[in-house]
């Protein structure tokens, strides 16, 4: 449309010029006169085109640089949420080897669970998902229970009330087996309760992961979009200069005019 307008607009002018050679002097001053006010108007369209494009084209840039500031904030989220996966796998990892008690001495430590299980809060629920955001608010929780069901898990039977007296009713050497087995059925029970609440952190993560690809993917057909319209822009602007009074097409307009007018003197646009 701008392209058209354009064209329309040089068109008119050099019809104005062509029929100049064939008027009388006084209508040849007039229509000088016209030339120069088709130069004028010629001048504000195109300033108003190169504006217009630089316009759209900062509009773009600010735009791309607020996904790429969005898209970083998110791949963060991401690392804080990757981050306490690993820990409650490596959790996992000491609490089905050979060795439970022994290994998870040498992978838990209490300050770093506690630790993670904030760093989910400070995420600003910007996923765009609502099942990804309910598992970043459930994730600190699942964390801290985690942490009671390690704390009680390595204290061991004897040392919760009601299993205790559970253990403490069978005589030993008596009922050594009853108690053993009982002992061996506990710990089970302890050690699924602390699986149980890594399996709800596994699953929050890979909800959070879910959400984060769609959004991704809603960006990346953003990204698509502007880049289709970069290219209308291109195609349908003219180049991006700022308007020189001295340019070729105006002076020329000029030159024309003051010859019309037997005027010539300096350029006065």
């Amino acid at each position: 449309m701008r392209i058209a307008s354009f064209v329309l607009l040089i068109a008119a002018s050099l019809v104005f010029a062509i029929h100049a050679y064939h008027l009388p002097a006084a209508s040849s001053q007039t229509l000088a006169s016209w030339v120069q006010a088709v130069g004028s108007c010629l001048a504000i369209y195109t300033a108003y085109l190169v504006g217009a494009r630089q316009s759209e084209a900062g509009l773009i840039s600010v735009r791309e640089a607020q996904r790429a500031a969005t898209d970083a904030l998110r791949a963060g989220h991401l690392a804080v949420v990757q981050a306490a996966l690993t820990h409650a796998q490596e959790i996992k990892g000491a609490m089905t080897g050979d060795t439970p008690a022994s290994e998870l001495y040498r992978t838990y430590d209490k300050r770093i669970t506690q630790r993670i299980s904030k760093d989910p809060e400070k995420i600003p629920h910007e996923v765009n998902n609502e099942a990804g955001v309910r598992s970043i608010l459930s994730m600190p929780g699942q964390f801290l229970l985690l942490e009671q069901a390690l704390g009680t898990s390595l204290s061991g039977p004897w040392k919760i009330p009601g299993l205790k007296e559970v253990l403490g009713s069978y005589p030993w050497p008596d009922e050594r087996a009853k108690r053993t087995a009982f002992y061996d059925y506990s710990l089970g029970i302890l050690a699924k309760n602390v699986l149980n609440h890594i399996e709800r952190i596994e699953k929050g993560h890979e909800a959070v992961v879910v959400a984060s690809r769609d959004l991704g993917s809603t960006r990346s057909r953003a990204r698509h979009e502007t880049t289709v319209l970069k290219s209308l822009i291109e195609s349908a602007s003219i180049k991006r200069t700022s308007y020189d009074r001295t340019s070729p097409r105006v002076r020329s307009f000029q030159r024309y005019g003051r010859r019309c007018s037997g005027d010539s003197g300096t350029d006065s646009f």
